[in-house]
C-alpha cells in the first residue's frame, strides 16, 4: 500500500479541464457568447493535460473503441447527408466530434471519485454565486442592473449577463439560471451533483472533515435547487429524497448524538417548510399547470416537440436528416423551435443507429461512473437521465457526454487523515 498525494499542477490541471467541461456546456458567457474562445482554450488545456496526466489503458481502449462506433455513425450520416450541409451545419457537427474525443481521453485520466469531486466542489461556489446574484435579483435589482451587459445571442434571445451570472432576458428575472441558458438547465447541473454527493463520494468518504463538507454543499445545492423555480427539479428533488432517503440520512446523522439528531430533524422540518410554502408562492409553478392548455405554454410545447418528432424520426430512419437546412425545414413545418427533446432531435438527427449505441453506451457509463447495488435507485438514476433529455438538448453537451465513457478506475481507501491509501490500479 502506498499513500497518494497528487502536486499542486496536476490538481489545477484537474479543477481547470472540469471547469472547462462545465463552461463548455452552454453556459451563456462561456458557451454562447464567446463559444470559440472557450472551445479554442478547452482543446489547448486538453493537449496540454495529455503531457503531464497519465492515462488508463485499459479505459481508454473502451473509450475509443466506443467512440470510434459512434464516429463511424456520424460519418455515415454525414457522408448521406452531405449535399444538404453548409459550412455552420459542418462546424456544429465537428464540435460534437471533437467534444466526443476530449470527454473520451478525460474520462480516461481521472477516476469518477476525482471528476465527482472536484465537479462537486466546482458547482458548489457556482451555486453560491448564483445564489448571491439570485438575492440582488430580488432584493435589489437596481445593483445588477447598473453592470450586466445584453447580449444578443442569434435565435436564442436576448440575455442580460455578466461573466458569473445569467441574470435574465431582456431584463432582470427573479428565477436562478445560474451560468446556463435556463433555470431547467442549471437545475439539471444540480441535480447531477446531489446524485455524485450521495452515489459517488459519500460512499468513500469516511473523513469527518470531508462530512461535514458534503453536508454543506449538499444543502446548498438543496437551496439552490429551490430558486430555480423549474418544476421538473422541484418533481425530481421530491423523488431523490424519497429513493435516497437512507443515503441522505446516513450523510446527516452519521455519528450524531441523540440531541444532534433532534436539532438536524427540526432543522429539516423548517427547511422543507419553506421549500413547500416557496413550491405553491411561486408564480411559475402555478402558471405552467394552470396554462397546458396555451400552445405557448412550456408544458404544451415539451409535448409539441415530442409529438410531432415522431414524424421526422420516421423521415430520417436508421441514418438520421442530418444537420441540413431541409431538417430545419421541416422542423418548421411540423412547429419545432429549438426542439426542447434533446433524445429525439437526436434521433432524427444522426438517426436510429447512432442513437441506438448512443443511449447503450450511456447506460454502460451510467452503471460505472455511479455506486449503486439497488436496482430500485438504479433504475430511478436512469430515469433522471432520461428526463433530462427528453427536457433539454443535453446529449452534445461536454459535460452530459461525459457518461458515455468509463472512467479510470483505483480501488482505495480513505485513511483519518486526509491521504488516500491506493490498492493497486489500472495504469
Amino acid at each position: 500500500m502506498v499513500i497518494f498525494k497528487e502536486n499542486l499542477f496536476l490538481v489545477f490541471m484537474k479543477y481547470i479541464l472540469i471547469l472547462f467541461v462545465v463552461l463548455n456546456s452552454k453556459t451563456v458567457y462561456f458557451g454562447i457568447i464567446h463559444n470559440t474562445l472557450t472551445q479554442y482554450t478547452f482543446i489547448v488545456l486538453f493537449i496540454i493535460g495529455l503531457f503531464f496526466i497519465r492515462i488508463s489503458i485499459r479505459a481508454i481502449k473502451i473509450n475509443l473503441t466506443r467512440f470510434t462506433l459512434m464516429l463511424l455513425y456520424i460519418l455515415i450520416n454525414v457522408f448521406i447527408n452531405f449535399s444538404g450541409m453548409g459550412s455552420s451545419h459542418f462546424k456544429i457537427v465537428i464540435i460534437f466530434v471533437i467534444n466526443i474525443i476530449l470527454m473520451s481521453f478525460i474520462c480516461s485520466q481521472f477516476t469518477n471519485f476525482e471528476i465527482a469531486n472536484v465537479y462537486v466542489n466546482l458547482m458548489s461556489i457556482i451555486a453560491i454565486i448564483s445564489l448571491i446574484c439570485f438575492s440582488l435579483a430580488i432584493f435589489s435589482p437596481d445593483i445588477p442592473s447598473k453592470f450586466a451587459t445584453t447580449y444578443q445571442a442569434g435565435s436564442n434571445g436576448n440575455y442580460v449577463l455578466s461573466p458569473f451570472y445569467m441574470w435574465g432576458w431582456g431584463r432582470i428575472a427573479t428565477r436562478n439560471s445560474g451560468l446556463f441558458w435556463e433555470p431547467g438547465a442549471f437545475q439539471a447541473f444540480i441535480m447531477v451533483a446531489l446524485l455524485m454527493t450521495l452515489l459517488v463520494l459519500l460512499p468513500i468518504s469516511q473523513n469527518m472533515k470531508n462530512l461535514k463538507k458534503l453536508k454543506a454543499q449538499f444543502i446548498i445545492f438543496c437551496i439552490t435547487i429551490l430558486t430555480t423555480q423549474s418544476t421538473t427539479s422541484y418533481i425530481l428533488f421530491i423523488l431523490l429524497i424519497t429513493v435516497f432517503y437512507k443515503d441522505v440520512k446516513e450523510l446527516f446523522l452519521t455519528n450524531s448524538s441523540k440531541n444532534g439528531r433532534l436539532i438536524k430533524g427540526f432543522v429539516t422540518f423548517i427547511f422543507i417548510s419553506i421549500g413547500i410554502y416557496y413550491v405553491f408562492a411561486s408564480n411559475n409553478i402555478s402558471d405552467k399547470f394552470s396554462g397546458m392548455g396555451n400552445e405557448y405554454s412550456s408544458v404544451a410545447i415539451r409535448m409539441n416537440d415530442t409529438i410531432q418528432s415522431i414524424n421526422l424520426i420516421k423521415e430520417g430512419g436508421f441514418v438520421g436528416l442530418g444537420k441540413t437546412d431541409n431538417t430545419k425545414n421541416m422542423e418548421v413545418m411540423n412547429d419545432i423551435n429549438n426542439n426542447s427533446n434533446g433524445i429525439m432531435n437526436m434521433l432524427y438527427t444522426y438517426g436510429l443507429f447512432f442513437g441506438a449505441i448512443y443511449i447503450f453506451f450511456y447506460k454502460k457509463g451510467i452503471d460505472s461512473f455511479f455506486i449503486i447495488s439497488k436496482s430500485r435507485k438504479k433504475y430511478f438514476l436512469y430515469l433522471v437521465f432520461i428526463i433530462f433529455n427528453f427536457t433539454e438538448g443535453f446529449y452534445w453537451l461536454s459535460f452530459f457526454i461525459l457518461f458515455l465513457f468509463e472512467t479510470k478506475t483505483y480501488k482505495f481507501e480513505y485513511l483519518k487523515s486526509k491521504d488516500i491509501k491506493i490498492i493497486g490500479g489500472d495504469e
